[in-house]
């Protein structure tokens, strides 16, 4: 595959010039030739850098016969790329986890393989549009000329930003979110895809290229959160794992449950004024007690609660909601009914 563009582009010269009868493509010779063939043995015949120039040699009749054929070959062909990253696997985890790891956090989750979120990127790379599908995963993108270096350049890529991030301001000065998402503590999952695009759309131009993306669960990369917290003073690392996990060389390893709390000092007021489901996806990671959102606990449910006010009950549940700023302190236990 070294020569990509002047090989593939000569074998479908040869194989056109065989099949042309009389100034015009023979259909059902075309047809017969592909019909039986495994994605494998139509490689040669879908290795050009311009789908534009094999389309160029077909016009009229043969044009409007042939495309469903030619679209069937460039699938095929991204396809079997696309499973490449299969082959990088241990290099890609082994090396966000050493990215992760010295970051020295107290909550920092070691992340495994989803072979989900690998299916999951494997078809969007497919597309051959360098752009982000931003449907609730995380997401990193790369791309290069060189197959042999495009997995570890985009991963060192993405981590170098570090340089543009600052974890006390929780800023970036420049594009920092591909470092950012790869140590974003919470997220455990990954899966990747590596994809060969004849013809990439990037920054409104084309080229031949590998395209490298990973996909991550859950996702990172929430304005003004801290992607992990960092050990200070008397901390440690792993010190913040969740309850069932273990610590392994710095990193939380395992399934966990995380601790039922509320990190927000307004979550029970958010909450009786029905952010839990309205702003379900901040209030999952910030009020999980007062949103009951803890699974095979009953640390989430109100405890001790008490009313100041006589008059909670005629006050209503409404006002719960419509004046949560007096009724929660004052009618706590009475608007936990409602």
């Amino acid at each position: 595959m070294s020569n990509w563009n002047n090989n593939g582009f000569s074998n479908w010269n040869n194989w056109y010039n065989q099949n042309n009868d009389h100034g015009y493509w023979n259909f059902k010779k075309i047809r017969n030739k592909f019909r039986n063939n495994r994605c494998q043995d139509l490689l040669p015949y879908c290795q050009v850098s311009k789908w534009s120039r094999c389309f160029n040699k077909v016009t009229g009749y043969i044009l409007t016969k042939m495309r469903s054929v030619a679209v069937l070959l460039c699938v095929c062909v991204a396809h079997t790329y696309g499973e490449v990253a299969i082959q990088y696997k241990d290099v890609i985890l082994n090396k966000h986890n050493e990215f992760r790891r010295l970051q020295k956090a107290t909550d920092m989750n070691a992340l495994a393989w989803n072979d989900t979120l690998a299916e999951i990127a494997d078809r969007w790379t497919r597309n051959c549009r360098f752009e982000h599908e931003s449907k609730g995963y995380g997401e990193n993108l790369a791309y290069s000329t060189n197959k042999d270096t495009v997995v570890k350049t985009g991963l060192d890529d993405w981590y170098n930003e570090i340089k543009d991030y600052s974890y006390n301001t929780k800023s970036c000065s420049g594009v920092c979110t591909h470092y950012t998402q790869v140590v974003w503590a919470k997220s455990t999952q990954v899966g990747c895809a590596l994809t060969h695009c004849p013809s990439l759309y990037a920054f409104g131009g084309t080229l031949d290229a590998m395209y490298f993306a990973c996909w991550y669960s859950p996702r990172g990369n929430y304005g003004g959160e801290e992607p992990f917290h960092k050990a200070k003073g008397r901390e440690h690392e792993c010190d913040d794992c969740w309850e069932g996990q273990t610590c392994v060389n710095g990193l939380c390893v395992g399934v966990g449950k995380e601790k039922c709390v509320d990190l927000e000092k307004d979550c029970k007021m958010w909450s009786l004024s029905n952010q839990c489901t309205a702003n379900r996806d901040y209030m999952e990671r910030k009020c999980r007690k007062s949103c009951k959102f803890c699974v095979g606990d009953d640390e989430g449910e109100p405890a001790n609660l008490k009313d100041v006010s006589p008059d909670c009950s005629r006050y209503g549940c409404n006002q719960c909601s419509a004046n949560p700023a007096w009724m929660i302190p004052n009618c706590e236990k009475f608007c936990s009914t409602c």
